[in-house]
């Protein structure tokens, strides 16, 4: 039992340093309470066209309609990755399931030859070398393009996703810099993907002068536009292990969000009343507060990991029991 509780306390501390050195590379993060500015404070701001603000995953989201509903990032050079760099796009997804049609959830890229940048493309399969991918509902695509298709990375799940299923879903596309389509990585809810390659042509340069858009390519209204929900879109320019991916989906799976407000001053306790260090203070008073409790009817024995600012203490959430065990340790 010792042993367990010992191996168990590892992965929560390998778990946590992970998400430590995650914020580290993060470049923006969108978390889109309220509106659509960068929370990660480095400024690249989104600029809404027609997407509405409406209950998300965690807090707040955007609703995108399909038609012409975008959001364009500011500061595009923040983005400009070339074939040579590392980056990972993070983002929870809620497509209307209704509506399977090719749609692009986010893109640095604009809807004309030659199409340079990248895209993350959904209900989307790639096909051979020399012919135009296909619609394929619950498919994935990463594309990398300097000349499309001469000139390009197309990487496609091997099978359908959870895409259409009516939940949210989290998904983490990483790419590591080789040039290369095996350099390519899928995940959906902290599981990697198997992947299929189209495409493995790039020899170079994916630069352009296009903004990162949410909910369609540059410009919108490309007959490619989102139609559902997007929230908390991270983008990073490092790629990640299987256990950090693992943990960043843990990290918003198992958030509290009870929306309670103790102290009445019309802002719920957590995240958006400042001092609360962390999702069980609901009060602000540095005491656990036992009323924060699961409630979307999750599976998982362990849950939600959180490391309390200037406390020697993991909190774990056990929502099969609906218990909160504090677990002290020595040194952390």
């Amino acid at each position: 039992m010792k042993r367990g509780i010992s191996v168990l306390l590892f992965l929560i501390l390998v778990i946590v340093l992970s998400l430590n050195f995650i914020s580290a590379d993060l470049i923006s993060h969108w978390s889109f309470d309220g509106n659509a500015d960068d929370s990660s404070g480095s400024g690249n701001n989104g600029v809404v066209s027609g997407a509405i603000l409406t209950e998300g995953k965690s807090n707040q989201a955007y609703k995108f309609d399909g038609i012409n509903d975008y959001i364009n990032i500011i500061n595009e050079a923040s983005f400009d990755f070339e074939r040579t760099d590392k980056f990972s796009i993070a983002l929870w997804l809620k497509p209307d399931s209704a509506d399977t049609s090719t749609q692009v959830p986010i893109s640095k890229m604009r809807d004309a030859s030659p199409f340079t940048g990248w895209d993350f493309v959904i209900n989307y399969k790639g096909s051979i070398p020399g012919t135009q991918g296909s619609n394929k509902p619950g498919y994935l695509t990463l594309q990398i393009v300097n000349k499309y298709s001469n000139n390009s990375i197309e990487v496609s799940t091997s099978s359908p996703t959870k895409l259409n299923d009516g939940n949210y879903h989290y998904y983490v596309i990483t790419y590591d810099s080789s040039s290369s389509a095996n350099g390519v990585k899928i995940y959906e809810d902290g599981e990697k993907l198997p992947l299929t390659i189209t495409r493995d042509n790039l020899i170079s340069s994916i630069l352009n002068n296009y903004k990162v858009t949410l909910g369609d390519r540059d410009g919108g209204d490309t007959g490619f536009s989102y139609k559902g929900l997007i929230d908390e879109v991270k983008i990073f320019n490092r790629t990640f292990s299987d256990l950090e991916i693992n943990g960043l989906y843990l990290s918003y799976l198992y958030q509290c969000n009870d929306k309670i407000d103790n102290d009445a001053d019309g802002k719920i306790d957590y995240p958006s009343d400042p001092g609360c260090d962390s999702a069980i203070d609901n009060d602000e008073s540095n005491v656990i507060n036992a009323t924060c409790t699961d409630s979307d009817g999750g599976k998982d024995i362990i849950q939600r990991v959180l490391l309390q600012k200037k406390e020697k203490e993991f909190l774990i959430m056990n929502r099969k029991i609906n218990v909160l065990y504090l677990l002290e340790m020595a040194v952390i």
